[in-house]
This record gives structure tokens, sequence and C-alpha cells, in this order.
């Protein structure tokens, strides 16, 4: 279980531009909206989703995922 945070990006401000080699991009701004997930639950993101995943929920446990991208 996990917690991922959310809010669309056109309303972020880039703290750090995005880095091909690790797929990242970062905001300064706090995410708008808190996602529980859960053991069977499962999310979709699309390009304009700002999204931070990996986000404690409870104790600290290992988490098993599979991601996978799209080519839009």
């Amino acid at each position: 279980k996990e917690i991922l945070l959310w809010t669309p990006i056109e309303t972020l401000t880039v703290s750090e531009e995005y880095d091909p080699e690790t797929d990242n991009m970062f905001y300064a701004d706090a995410p708008a909206t808190e996602l529980k997930l859960y053991p069977g639950y499962f999310t979709v993101f699309y390009p304009r989703d700002g999204h931070k995943p990996r986000c404690l929920l409870g104790q600290r446990e290992p988490i098993g995922k599979i991601v996978v991208k799209v080519a839009v």
C-alpha cells in the first residue's frame, strides 16, 4: 500500500527540469490530491498528470508494482 500525490502539471511550478535519463521532473508546489492505494488497486496517469509515488501509508513495508508507459 502507498499514497500517490496528484495534481495537473499546468498548475505547478517547475523546480527541476525533465531529465530523460531518470525520466523525472520535479515541481515546487504541493500536490492537490492524495490517492491511497491498497493491494489490488491500480491507477492510470496521463502525460499532463503531475504525480508523486511511494509516499508512506502506515508503517514502512516493501511495495511491489508494475509501471507500464505507453507512447501517446
